[in-house]
């Protein structure tokens, strides 16, 4: 019975980290899918949803290391649920959006906050605590969750572009964030970790100071800048 419960606590914590990458991984792109036809509808230059995008990168960016900060000293879980709630309120309010500037604030500050926040970095401690063991293995299962909601999110959204417009688009995908929050709160440990696996040892982490003076940093930091955006 107690192996039953551990399996299970564990494989929640997976499929948790899994789906909040698999919706991070497709949304972030909505705005490219829906460009052609919001400059359509309202007349506007490409170069106006531009900025949009270019703050968007920079505000996500920045917040990545912010999360990051945080996911170490609190709970995973409100780190991702607080950047589920924000992300799902800035990009579902973009189908109200009437103005370039609409998608400077919504797009480009307050999604990418929610992006940011909810986001690789906190998903990776999270399951780094609930499989201490295993860790290589369960942040490839859950980083996979990004490359698949891009094919898959992306293919829907572009099926409800033709079906219903652009603004459903956006809508349902603040939806799809919003639904994953109170998910997320009953698959999560409030520790963030695994109950099972609670009292394992993890392995010591390295400071940035420590992490930089090793070819592995530079090798990974290599990779995530080549990474197809």
């Amino acid at each position: 019975m107690t192996k039953r419960i551990v399996i299970t606590g564990a494989t929640m914590v997976l499929a948790a980290g899994f789906w909040v990458l698999f919706i991070g991984g497709g949304a972030r792109f909505a705005i490219g899918l829906t460009l052609k036809s919001v400059v359509e509808e309202f007349g506007w230059g490409r170069s106006e949803l531009g900025i949009a995008v270019a703050v968007f990168q920079i505000v996500s960016a920045a917040c990545l290391y912010v999360a990051g900060r945080l996911a170490d000293r609190m709970s995973p879980r409100v780190v991702l649920g607080d950047g589920l709630a924000i992300a799902g309120v800035g990009i579902g309010l973009m189908s109200l959006m009437a103005a370039p500037w609409h998608a400077l604030i919504l797009y480009g500050v307050v999604f990418a906050i929610g992006h940011g926040a909810a986001s690789i970095i906190p998903v990776g401690v999270m399951v780094t605590r609930a499989f201490p063991r295993r860790t290589g293995l369960a942040n490839a299962v859950v980083s996979s969750g990004m490359s698949v909601g891009q094919l898959v999110v992306i293919s829907a959204l572009a099926a409800v572009l033709v079906a219903i417009g652009w603004r459903s688009v956006f809508f349902w995908l603040g939806i799809a964030h919003l639904v994953l929050v109170p998910l997320l709160v009953l698959a999560i440990p409030a520790t963030g970790e695994s109950r099972g696996e609670q009292a394992a040892a993890s392995p010591a982490g390295l400071g940035t100071r420590q992490a930089a003076k090793t070819r592995q940093f530079w090798l990974l930091l290599g990779v995530y800048a080549l990474r197809p955006r």
